[in-house]
């Protein structure tokens, strides 16, 4: 019997083959972070109420995505079939794909909406203070570009310096690099080369 999902549906069921590496994220209660291997896929074109929405992203069984769920979700969208928990992704809930069966910088795909930046802090004053100077330092948070998905609207190059909402980046680390993930709509505007 042939598992079919509906059109905006990705079905993933969880890895079981053990990773080499790791993606560390924040403790975030409210959220599920999983990777999940795509068992069945939707139509993605012209998914949502009167087709209006579409992705560019494509996904294939076998395919292995990092995703996240609300925690008070997760167990209205998970079924057992057969003796497989399944579990039926919005696909705007996933964030990256894996290009193998590891999780380096280099194998790790931003998707969809999202975004991959690197964030910096940089000293903004050429007066250097020592550390129990009782004038704080003053320092900026600087983030580039590292990754974007297919489905992101404006034309970023990487490296390029952009300024998101700072209150809705979500840290990560691969390969002990700190990074964010943000929804490119949290993208309030960037540096371009002129």
């Amino acid at each position: 019997m042939k598992l079919n999902a509906m059109p905006g549906r990705v079905v993933v069921k969880q890895h079981a083959a053990k990773l080499k590496g790791a993606i560390h994220l924040p403790p975030n209660r409210a959220k599920l972070y999983e990777i999940g291997e795509v068992i069945a896929v939707g139509a993605l074109e012209g998914y949502g109420p009167e087709g209006k929405y579409s992705t560019k992203e494509v996904y294939t069984p076998g395919d292995l995505v990092l995703f996240q769920l609300p925690q008070a979700f997760a167990q209205t969208i998970t079924f057992d079939i057969k003796g497989v928990l399944n579990c039926f992704l919005h696909v705007e809930d996933i964030l990256a794909k894996l290009t193998r069966d590891e999780i380096a910088l280099d194998a790790f795909q931003i998707v969809g909406r999202f975004m991959l930046l690197e964030p910096s802090v940089r000293h903004e004053s050429l007066i250097v203070l020592p550390d129990n100077a009782e004038e704080a330092k003053k320092e900026n948070l600087h983030f580039s570009v590292l990754q974007w998905g297919k489905d992101v609207k404006h034309e970023f190059f990487k490296g390029q310096e952009v300024f998101p909402d700072k209150g809705r980046v979500n840290p990560m680390s691969i390969e002990r690099t700190d990074l964010v993930f943000v929804d490119q709509q949290f993208i309030y505007g960037a540096l371009g080369t002129e």
